[in-house]
């Protein structure tokens, strides 16, 4: 008769030492992501407050020390603002245009005076607040004399940037720098109250606008939290038709005036906005918006045409089928009526992207910006109207499209970054005072794959995380107020 034997088997033991494995490498994914958002909203947190206790520093400073004390350094890495000096000058604009004379000891003001007594050194200055640090840059630029002050000199104003770059960490990542602008005026000369003026034109703070690109629809009024992966939004309709999938028409994406907050529930994890574009190697891998590459020969080119006060309706070739995949739109929420009047701008679109399966192959992209109004025509009926901006930036000039391509493109999730200028047309807008205008307008982006110019079936997208804040900045030169109220 056997005896009966007790305890575990050696197969028993591997597969509970293999739950116990993964279920600690659950604990351990979550709780890094945790401390990753955390970290980052520390950053951010400090970077804000440093950057304002730099800028009350130069408000206590008499006027003639608002100035370098040396010429600051140049840089050939984009990501460094040092990029942005050229010789005596600074742009003003992040994409390198907007140059302004840098007021430096040793150089000359606007009217030929000399530049003797600045207080401020260029940097870089290095900072550290606990465990954030980084290094600081300053620069002080002769901006000119706004339109509404005829009788100023621009001598007497004075354009402050402050911007800060935070040192890679693996908890951070290699973050863009961040960067404040403010005016100061010479008190005994220059007509108003107090020596510190916001920029010219609107509160401070009011010329730069950013639209962070979300998930949620513009049929809601704010973002909504993230629940999970999907189908491909088709955001070929308007706001009210809601979210709708395949050939159904829906509402666009929302261009939201908030950052992603990392305390959002889920926020550390990567959610795949199209479900319904799935490459065959590697599908699980397959995250955030996948644009699909035109398939036809014909289709090379920017596909989508966008004539003036016409609806961007995705007029794709006929011959491309499930055209949602091949194009998406946001819109932003709707913004103060100045918005219909503005006629020119510069900006940024900042984009997290990656080729499919980390392959190597060329990228290129065609973007649109315009605005959107919802109006009632002489008719009675309601309409759809979109001005497309038209681009500035050469060899694009005077088309209603911006292009951008790497090759190869990223393939690993990497920031990159799109300058924009542009203008509206003029007579295009002054065709909407006759409409009657039932909601404000708003701001619109949409983004295509350019076939010629990509190797690979598509590219992706990410957004709305707080790792991956792709992002539609505008700096009016209107001194406009942009968003609502």
């Amino acid at each position: 008769m056997l005896r009966e034997e007790g305890g575990m088997t050696v197969v028993e033991v591997v597969v509970a030492a293999l739950i116990l494995t993964i279920g600690a490498i659950g604990v351990l994914t979550i709780g890094d992501a945790a401390t990753r958002n955390t970290f980052r909203a520390e950053q951010s947190q400090v970077v804000v407050n440093r950057l304002q206790a730099e800028l009350e520093h130069v408000r206590q400073l008499p006027f003639k020390e608002v100035a370098l004390t040396s010429a600051p350094p140049t840089s050939s890495d984009p990501g460094n603002p040092g990029s942005r000096v050229t010789g005596t000058q600074f742009a003003l604009d992040t994409q390198g245009t907007n140059l302004a004379p840098l007021a430096t000891n040793g150089g000359t003001t606007p009217g030929g005076n000399a530049v003797s007594a600045g207080a401020l050194e260029p940097g870089p200055e290095p900072f550290q607040s606990g465990d954030v640090k980084g290094q600081i840059y300053r620069y002080v630029t002769y901006p000119g004399v706004p339109p509404n002050c005829a009788d100023c000199s621009a001598d007497d104003l004075k354009r402050v940037v402050i911007a800060i770059a935070l040192d890679p960490s693996a908890s951070g990542g290699d973050r863009a720098y961040q960067e404040v602008q403010s005016d100061v005026a010479n008190p005994d000369t220059w007509p108003g109250e107090g020596n510190f003026l916001p920029p010219p034109g609107g509160e401070e703070g009011e010329e730069i606008a950013t639209f962070w690109l979300t998930d949620t629809p513009c049929s809601q009024s704010t973002r909504q939290p993230l629940t999970g992966n999907h189908d491909s939004h088709n955001t070929r309709g308007i706001c009210s038709q809601g979210v709708q999938t395949g050939s159904n028409r829906g509402a666009p994406d929302l261009m939201f005036n908030e950052q992603p907050p990392a305390s959002d529930a889920g926020s550390g994890t990567l959610y795949d906005y199209a479900l319904d574009v799935e490459p065959a190697q590697n599908p699980t891998e397959d995250l955030g918006l996948n644009i699909v590459t035109p398939t036809g020969s014909e289709s090379d080119g920017c596909l989508l045409t966008a004539p003036t006060l016409a609806p961007l309706d995705f007029p794709l070739l006929s011959t491309e089928s499930e055209k949602q995949k091949k194009a998406h739109m946001w819109l932003s929420q709707p913004l103060h009526d100045d918005f219909q009047q503005l006629t020119s701008a510069t900006g940024t679109l900042e984009l997290w992207t990656k080729s499919i399966n980390q392959a190597s192959y060329p990228g290129r992209i065609c973007i649109w910006v315009f605005k959107r109004f919802a109006a009632i025509n002489s008719s009675g009926q309601p309409i759809t109207v979109d001005v497309p901006a038209i681009n500035l930036d050469p060899p694009l000039v005077n088309v209603a499209r911006f292009e951008f391509q790497r090759n190869p493109w990223p393939q690993q999730w990497t920031e990159v970054s799109v300058p924009l200028e542009f203008i509206w047309s003029t007579d295009a807008l002054n065709l909407l005072n006759g409409l009657d205008q039932v909601e404000p307008p708003r701001l619109g982006l949409v983004v295509t794959v350019e076939r010629a110019g990509t190797g690979g079936p598509g590219l992706e997208f990410m957004y709305d995380h707080p790792d991956f804040e792709s992002r539609l900045e505008v700096q009016n030169n209107q001194g406009l107020s942009l968003l609502g109220d």
